[in-house]
């Protein structure tokens, strides 16, 4: 053979080379690419359903939170109502202790109407009273409830 063919066939050989190394390296490049695609989609579906979950359970609780805020309204209404119940019971009886009394001691007219009024405006006192506790109590369960709604939402935006 001659040198110049011998030279060609080292030059074809070296470009056949380059061309396998650089389709070697296309190749690799593209798997690797197709790889980091995968990873990222999963990556992107495990963070939809944390968020997916963390919704769910943001939102459970909050209804939670509300329900346990309305029996504790209604208890607290309850409450008051009983004592309102007690009170009211409680003057009944003292005014008819204190008519009776009246009565055996011969004690009529202005004197026992007074004492009537100031029995019941005592009554309307306490009994405002009691309604403007079981206002505030109201407030304050509210209050909270809005409370827990926000840290839910927060919670939800911060997944």
């Amino acid at each position: 053979m001659c040198i110049i063919q011998v030279g060609m066939l080292g030059l074809q050989a070296a470009g056949a080379a380059a061309a396998n190394s650089a389709l070697v390296g296309l190749t690799t490049t593209a798997l690797s690419q197709a790889g980091q695609a995968q990873q990222a989609r999963a990556a992107n579906r495990m963070m939809a359903q944390r968020q997916q979950f963390g919704t769910e359970l943001a939102r459970a609780n909050f209804a939670n939170q509300a329900r346990q805020a309305s029996e504790r309204m209604r208890q607290e209404q309850e409450a008051a109502a009983d004592e309102i119940g007690k009170v009211a019971s409680e003057g009944r009886k003292a005014a008819a202790l204190a008519s009776l009394s009246a009565a055996e001691r011969g004690v009529t007219g202005q004197s026992i109407d007074q004492i009537f009024n100031d029995f019941e405006a005592q009554e309307l006192r306490y009994q405002t009273q009691i309604q403007r506790s079981l206002s505030f109590r109201q407030q304050a369960i509210r209050d909270n409830l809005e409370q827990a709604r926000r840290g839910a939402q927060a919670n939800i935006m911060n997944l």
